[in-house]
């Protein structure tokens, strides 16, 4: 019975490290594409430097 405890964990190690293996070519993380949700912040960011600021102003 023990060996199919460590049979399932050996395949299960196995697996792991081939998808590693497989998808490492694919998955560039030093180059990575900014998200929609991070570009739509950068412009936002950027569009609120260049907006006055109507409150702090002295009246």
């Amino acid at each position: 019975m023990h060996w199919i405890f460590w049979g399932s964990i050996v395949t299960f190690l196995v697996v792991i490290n081939l998808v590693d293996f497989l998808t490492r070519r694919k998955n560039n993380f030093s180059d990575q594409e900014k998200s929609l949700n991070q570009n739509t912040a950068r412009a936002d960011t950027l569009r609120e430097v260049g907006r006055p600021d109507n409150y702090n102003m002295p009246q």
